[in-house]
C-alpha cells in the first residue's frame, strides 16, 4: 500500500497531455485575438463612418442657416459695372451657389453690415463656404475659405442609378452636388 500510494501521488501529467493543452490553449488563443483585431477594425471603421456622418451634419446645418437667412439684396461685380442677382446658381460658375445673406452677427462693434455674400463651391478638396468681408467686394478682396466636407473618396452604391435605373453602380457623380438652381426664389 505504502508503494502504490507513492506511485499515485508522484503520477503528473505526461508530455503528451502537456502538448495537448498548449495546442489547445494557442488554438483558443489565436482565435481570440483574430476576433479582437476584427472587433478593433470594425470599431475605427465605425468611428470614420460616424465622423463623417458628423461632418456631413454640420455641413447640412450651415447650409440649412445661411439659406433660412437669405436677403434679396443683389451686389455689384466685382469691376462694378453691373449687379450681380441676390441668388445666383450655376453649374458651370466657379460657385455653385451664391447668395446674400443676413444675419452676420456684429458682436465686435466692427464698421461693416450684416449682410453677407456667401458663396458655396465644389471642388476636388472637397465643398468649400467662402464669405467676403464686404458685399460689394473688389477684385483685391479674398473670401474666408473653410472647408465644409472633405472629398468624397470614393462613390456610394445607394447614391447613384444605372443605365437600367436601378442602384447599385458605382458612379464619379456621386460626389456632384446636386443642381438647386430650379428650387431657390426667382430673385434679382
Amino acid at each position: 500500500m505504502n508503494g502504490a500510494g507513492r506511485q499515485l501521488a508522484s503520477r503528473g501529467f505526461t508530455l503528451l497531455e502537456l502538448l495537448v493543452a498548449i495546442a489547445i490553449f494557442a488554438i483558443l488563443g489565436s482565435l481570440a485575438m483574430t476576433g479582437y483585431v476584427e472587433l478593433q477594425r470594425q470599431s475605427e471603421y465605425a468611428e470614420q463612418r460616424l465622423e463623417r456622418v458628423r461632418e456631413v451634419q454640420r455641413a447640412m446645418q450651415t447650409l440649412g442657416q445661411d439659406l433660412a437667412q437669405i436677403e434679396p439684396r443683389p451686389i455689384r461685380e466685382p469691376l462694378g459695372e453691373s449687379l450681380l442677382p441676390a441668388v445666383l446658381a450655376d453649374d458651370a460658375a466657379e460657385y455653385r451657389l451664391q447668395f446674400t445673406r443676413s444675419g452676420w452677427s456684429n458682436t465686435g462693434g466692427l464698421q461693416r453690415p450684416t449682410l453677407q455674400r456667401v458663396g458655396y463651391r465644389l471642388d476636388q478638396d472637397g465643398l468649400w463656404r467662402d464669405h467676403w468681408n464686404a458685399l460689394d467686394r473688389t477684385l483685391a478682396l479674398e473670401p474666408v475659405r473653410v472647408r465644409l466636407l472633405a472629398a468624397c473618396a470614393r462613390a456610394h452604391p445607394f447614391m447613384t442609378r444605372n443605365a437600367a435605373g436601378s442602384s447599385g453602380g458605382r458612379s464619379a457623380r456621386a460626389c456632384r452636388a446636386p443642381t438647386i438652381a430650379s428650387a431657390l426664389p426667382p430673385w434679382r
